[in-house]
């Protein structure tokens, strides 16, 4: 039998010579100095309104909800006006916010303070609103301020336009009037500076967009300083008989808060799930491996699909959409590759019967019906004086096309070679 057997040759594996500059070698270490720099957080603040009951007055402690962060102040002036949760007009899910200041003059919003961190330069803001009809009186929707300092606002024409003051009332207005008796989305920034203040505000009239009807910035403002508190509502200036209607308003302090669109619908998705669908996480899919869901049937979130319990209906608005959690039965695929059975090994080897060679073969054929699937070879019984490395494997391969039987090998080394052994190796099986 021979000594070695050469199956393959080695690569040598990571670091070896076989593959320079591989290798589990430790990388450079480089020690920098820590930052000291301070960063400002980042806030987010936002409210839905799905966390109160409709026609009830909203306040500081009842405006909670699922994702939602409470108002610091709730202000409605004395008389007939109103902040109340409302099923009139919401933008997302079933409520929103009613802001109503009736025949008397007085004001009426919600205001974030301590939950924006402190003060800060810019503040982002979003609310999405409804109006019925243009304001009799020029009435504000946006308000950024420090403590009782106003910094900057956004305010609704008896036009119906959105127009940016600072505070000394410069600004700009829109050329586009707000569409009436449709939801539209309205998303505004205040920089705060004492002459390079800063006032934008984007009009979005489909309101799950990105690409606004209309954009208004104005710069070298006066909005004095740094900003603590923001203002959604009538504020300000008392004014009497304005009503609109707000939803899913955010602050930020980092950019443009952007859409709801989607996330509100698997909100209301979520909720559906828990209160509609009782035991929903048991039941999706149903027992019949049926996935039951619903997709919005108009804007705001068109086509917006959310999943509920198999034994729950659609909300209004929604229309049902099922498939099944295993589809249909494929196609048969192709036949597989011919498989072998009766795996065996045959080796072979001869001895060198005369001083002259320089040449060495040994050849191992498999039992008749087997074919040759691979190979190997190798040398044993080295003569006195010789090595291994003496020998050079010249080939060790399969016989020819015709005859796949057979594994040959050859070796060459030098004469006086007498009593060397050279083995071949097969690996035989039958292949159907």
């Amino acid at each position: 039998m021979p000594s070695s057997l050469l199956l393959g040759q080695p690569d040598g594996g990571p670091g070896s010579s076989a593959h320079p500059g591989r290798g589990p070698y430790p990388l450079p270490f480089e020690r920098r100095p820590l930052s000291t720099t301070l960063v400002a957080p980042t806030v987010t603040v936002t409210n839905d309104f799905e966390g109160g009951t409709n026609g009830v007055a909203i306040t500081t402690a009842n405006a909670g909800g699922v994702g939602n962060t409470q108002f610091d102040q709730v202000t409605v002036s004395a008389g007939d006006g109103a902040v109340n949760f409302s099923n009139a007009h919401p933008g997302h899910g079933s409520l929103g916010m009613l802001c109503q200041t009736g025949a008397t003059l007085g004001e009426a919003y919600v205001s974030w303070i301590g939950a924006l961190g402190g003060a800060t330069g810019t503040i982002w803001l979003r609310a999405y609103l409804y109006l019925t009809a243009n304001p009799g009186t020029q009435t504000r929707l946006l308000r950024w301020l420090n403590v009782g300092n106003v910094r900057g606002s956004v305010q609704i024409s008896t036009t119906g336009k959105l127009l940016t003051t600072d505070f000394g009332g410069a600004g700009g207005t829109m050329i586009n009037s707000i569409p009436l008796n449709q939801l539209v989305r309205v998303e505004a920034f205040c920089t705060g500076d004492g002459t390079a203040g800063v006032l934008e505000c984007k009009l979005f009239d489909s309101p799950e967009s990105n690409s606004p009807l209309e954009t208004i910035t104005n710069t070298a403002l006066n909005t004095v300083g740094m900003i603590d508190r923001v203002r959604f509502g009538q504020t300000g200036t008392a004014v009497a008989n304005i009503t609109y209607w707000l939803d899913d308003i955010g602050a930020s302090t980092s950019a443009y808060l952007g859409p709801v669109g989607a996330a509100a619908a698997l909100i209301l998705g979520i909720v559906l799930l828990l209160v509609v669908g009782g035991i929903a996480y048991a039941s999706i899919p149903g027992s019949d491996g049926v996935i039951h869901a619903c997709y919005k049937n108009s804007n705001p979130a068109q086509g917006a699909l959310i999943a509920i319990d198999s034994a729950a209906s659609c909300p209004s608005g929604y229309t049902a959409l099922n498939w099944n959690q295993i589809g249909p039965q494929g196609p048969t695929g192709p036949q597989g590759a011919p498989g072998i059975s009766g795996l065996e090994i045959v080796v072979a080897s001869g001895t060198v019967p005369n001083a002259e060679a320089t040449t060495f073969f040994a050849e191992a054929t498999c039992p008749s019906g087997k074919h040759a699937l691979g190979g190997g070879a190798g040398i044993g019984s080295l003569p006195a004086g010789r090595s291994e490395a003496d020998y050079h494997l010249v080939h060790s391969q399969s016989g020819s096309i015709s005859d796949m039987a057979t594994w040959s090998v050859e070796y060459a080394g030098p004469a006086n070679s007498v009593g060397l052994v050279v083995a071949a190796e097969v690996n035989c099986a039958f292949v159907s």
